[in-house]
């Protein structure tokens, strides 16, 4: 549940940046504020088989071009596709690896250093799942080429080819 709370205690036995520290930890911050505010959302929602992802507050963003207004955080709640989470927060929450359609948000930090869409992510198994899950065994930092061979050395009988995009 906790998604930056995984990642700051991966983060410790390597000695990020302070930056990173610091970035990770007013996540974490806003996440923690976010589970108190809808903690009787969260557990309805893993109840009722809905995805319990916050989505973090988004700050104002103007420039000459155009203008974001702010949005505050929220709580996902669309229907649970795999592990208790939708389509996108289960690419993002279990596998850690940036969506599809998203751009350059957190690769490096929160993300893995490729997309969803350079992995057979429909083909992985089980153990796959549990391995790309484990972020002291598989740390985010790992780049497509070694987490391939760390995942068909997982599971053998199920290899993994590494799609070109």
């Amino acid at each position: 549940m906790s998604h930056y709370k995984t990642i700051r205690r991966s983060h410790r036995s390597r000695k990020p940046r302070d930056s990173v520290k610091r970035l990770l930890f007013d996540l974490r911050q806003q996440e923690i504020q976010l589970e108190k505010q809808f903690g009787s959302r969260i557990t309805a929602a893993k109840k009722e088989g809905r995805c319990p992802a916050l989505i973090l507050p988004k700050l104002a963003h103007a420039t000459m071009f155009n203008e974001r207004p702010a949005k505050p955080g929220y709580l996902c709640d669309r229907p649970a596709v795999e592990r208790g989470y939708c389509n996108l927060h289960f690419i993002s929450h279990v596998l850690y690896v940036p969506h599809r359609q998203s751009t350059q948000t957190g690769r490096g930090v929160t993300r893995r250093p490729f997309k969803a869409n350079q992995l057979a992510i429909g083909r992985l198994s089980k153990k796959q799942k549990d391995l790309m899950n484990d972020l002291e065994r598989l740390p985010i930092e790992t780049p497509l080429w070694l987490c391939l061979v760390k995942l068909n050395e997982e599971d053998p009988k199920n290899p993994l080819p590494a799609i070109s995009s």
